[in-house]
């Protein structure tokens, strides 16, 4: 997840992939002081027609934070302590710059709230999640929520298994997640 690239499905493609899980919208009535939302609602729940709200989490510059340690700890994730590395800031999730011009960004977990389902669509997506990127943020969201640090070829294994029994899966599969076959 070292590059833009390797975050974000390019633009002309994004079209292709239904909103899922991480993914980073702007729309009306979004709460004041956020640059955008960023989908937390589980992927699966999203095309539900019993599902009339999702969570979404504020999204701010990394130019908000107070200074360059914690716009440095963002960024990387981490923190070497004692010689040791440990996670830094966990309520954050890392944003490269979704668009050219863009300043980079973060989600702040910490702010949570319910947003109509008609707030999040393709049309109001501003940036749409890769496979690995998405398997990476929704790492970093178990670890805020439960501090459970599971390696990401676990999270991996636990979304492709997650996908191949999503009856209502649409758009195009990771290479790790094939159909499932019979």
């Amino acid at each position: 997840m070292g590059t833009r690239d390797g975050y974000y499905v390019p633009r002309r493609d994004s079209a292709r992939y239904p909103v899922g899980q991480g993914d980073v919208f702007i729309f009306d009535g979004m709460p004041a002081g956020w640059t955008a939302a960023q989908l937390v609602h589980p992927t699966c729940e999203v095309a539900r027609p019993g599902v009339a709200s999702l969570q979404v989490v504020g999204v701010h510059s990394l130019g908000d934070l107070k200074d360059d340690v914690q716009r440095a700890l963002v960024t990387a994730g981490l923190r070497e302590q004692g010689g040791a590395w440990t996670i830094a800031m966990a309520h954050t999730f890392f944003l490269w710059p979704w668009r050219r011009g863009a300043d980079a960004a973060f989600a702040d977990f910490r702010e949570i709230t319910l947003i109509p389902k008609e707030g999040v669509s393709t049309a109001t997506r501003v940036a749409t999640l890769t496979h690995d990127c998405r398997v990476t943020f929704i790492r970093r969201w178990l670890y805020f929520r439960f501090r459970l640090l599971l390696p990401f070829d676990d999270v991996r294994a636990l979304e492709a298994d997650r996908i191949a029994g999503d009856a209502h899966f649409e758009g195009p599969r990771p290479a790790w997640a094939p159909a499932p076959t019979g």
